[in-house]
């Protein structure tokens, strides 16, 4: 039976010529695999942290083609919104999997934990609120600014359509599941 091919040879060893630096190369990091856990939340949040501090890459490298000064300038703003977005999904998503959604009497005997898990679970909702006020700012913005739309740049043009017409908006999903973490909160709470 024959090894597998190359079998004895040395990984293959990938060399990059500069470390990362540009806010774009950090947001390709970003994935969201369909089922997903904890680590990658975690990870996802802190690349998209990690590209908010990174400066943008000169126009010739930014993700989409910008002819004009003005749409390299919607590019940016629009880039950022959509990292905003992102981070709200994350930390509503990371939340969840801390929330308690149904409450039921045999969990009674682990309340201490439990509630140790709400707390958790708010402190990302909150985070999240956080992040959905600077993607309305930028969406004000945006909606303010007369600049050229940006060629290729759909996802967060529509992304920006859909939080003016109010049919995304993290607010009252935050909000209700807060609500709802009360009420959780109350009957782990109570004798």
């Amino acid at each position: 039976m024959m090894g597998p091919p190359l079998a004895g040879m040395p990984p293959l060893k990938i060399e990059t010529s500069r470390p990362l630096a540009y806010l774009e190369e950090f947001y390709r990091l970003y994935y969201l695999p369909q089922l997903f856990d904890n680590d990658n939340l975690n990870q996802n949040l802190h690349w998209l942290q990690t590209a908010l501090k990174a400066p943008f890459a000169p126009p010739i490298q930014a993700l989409v083609i910008c002819k004009t000064p003005a749409e390299y300038e919607r590019y940016q703003q629009l880039l950022r919104m959509h990292i905003h977005y992102l981070m709200t999904q994350n930390c509503v998503l990371l939340a969840a999997r801390y929330d308690k959604h149904e409450p039921v009497f045999f969990n009674k005997e682990y309340s201490k934990e439990i509630l140790e898990s709400l707390e958790y679970a708010r402190y990302h909702y909150e985070c999240a609120r956080n992040y959905w006020a600077v993607v309305l700012d930028f969406k004000r913005d945006l909606s303010k600014a007369r600049f050229a739309r940006v060629p290729d740049m759909e996802f967060s043009e529509d992304l920006l359509v859909r939080i003016d017409s109010g049919e995304l908006d993290y607010r009252r999903v935050i909000d209700r599941q807060l609500a709802k973490l009360e009420k959780t909160k109350a009957y782990f709470q109570a004798p």
